[in-house]
């Protein structure tokens, strides 16, 4: 028994000393023992047979006939606001309310070539409208392009009217974080400019968090793709219809050649009310920064999506 515990300790030493965790020693009772440390864990049992196991966020270790459990899953708490429905206080959902969102995810179309197979049955009352969500691994923001993406994703969420990112079920998607450095996110819509968290994830309890909607700075590029919707409220950029990353001409083209239509899922409903109508058209013009897109250079951008792609 005593050669057990000698060895137990030493497991408990070196696996603290190999993730930069302290472990005071102790004495593991027959009955075994468990030790936490901030983002570490180590179960024991002691008796005839030796078992160890030893965890991290994203890494496992095990001896004897104890099975590691891989990855913990994490919940992912994001917020973030679109300007077109947004009306002050938070979000329209009339395009759920008049059963016009579709129950297959919308990105498999140009220029996303999504090939997801998410879907639903019915949408909770709250929901306003697909996201494609992308968490991208890297050590800052300007080196967080398309191929740090994490293996898994994108995937197609769901928004509420509150801002929440939502699985399918309306709860917070869950994932396990495979990341070497940190944790960023890219969040698209089909006419708002898509954006980057400026700044990592932040593991809170059991939750990776981060709000897109109390500063222009917490999306990469801040005013140059991302803009105030309201007195001290921050959100993605209505107006590309065309979905190319920026809002110029050829997104007033797009929503001129679809006017007037009406119980409608489609890019050019800047405001996502389901028709496409002059309100659109404004939503548009106030980030083209002119009314009149005849005498308009077609090289006026104000705003331009900043997410970082392949380099």
């Amino acid at each position: 028994m005593k050669n057990i515990l000698i060895s137990v300790y030493m497991i408990i030493l070196g696996l603290a000393q190999a993730t930069g965790q302290s472990l005071s020693s102790s004495v593991v009772s027959t009955a075994g023992g468990f030790y936490d440390q901030t983002g570490s864990s180590l179960s024991v049992t002691a008796g005839e047979t030796l078992i160890a196991f030893h965890s991290t966020d994203n890494h496992s270790l095990s001896a004897g006939f104890q099975q590691s459990y891989g990855a913990l899953l994490r919940a992912l708490l994001v917020n973030i606001l679109l300007e077109g429905p947004y009306n002050g206080t938070d979000m329209g959902v009339a395009l759920n309310n008049d059963d016009l969102l579709p129950l297959n995810q919308p990105f498999n179309i140009s220029p996303w070539f999504y090939t997801g197979s998410e879907s639903v049955t019915n949408f909770p009352a709250t929901v306003v409208d697909w996201l494609l969500v992308e968490l991208r691994d890297a050590d800052a923001p300007q080196n967080a392009d398309e191929t740090t993406t994490l293996a898994g994703w994108p995937k197609a969420l769901l928004l509420d009217d509150e801002g929440n990112i939502l699985d399918l079920d309306g709860n917070p998607e869950q994932f396990a974080n495979t990341a070497e450095n940190n944790l960023y996110i890219v969040v698209r819509h089909r006419n708002h400019l898509d954006v980057l968290s400026n700044g990592p994830l932040a593991l809170s309890g059991n939750s990776y968090t981060y709000d897109f909607t109390d500063a222009i700075t917490k999306a990469y590029g801040g005013t140059l793709g991302y803009k105030q919707i309201a007195s001290g409220v921050f959100g993605m950029v209505a107006g590309d219809s065309d979905a190319d990353g920026e809002v110029s001409v050829l997104d007033f083209s797009s929503w001129a050649s679809q006017f007037g239509g009406t119980g409608v899922y489609s890019k050019a409903d800047n405001d996502l009310d389901g028709e496409v109508s002059v309100l659109d058209f404004s939503k548009w013009a106030i980030n083209f920064g002119s009314g009149n897109p005849v005498n308009s250079p077609e090289e006026q951008i104000i705003y331009r999506s900043q997410v970082p792609e392949k380099k």
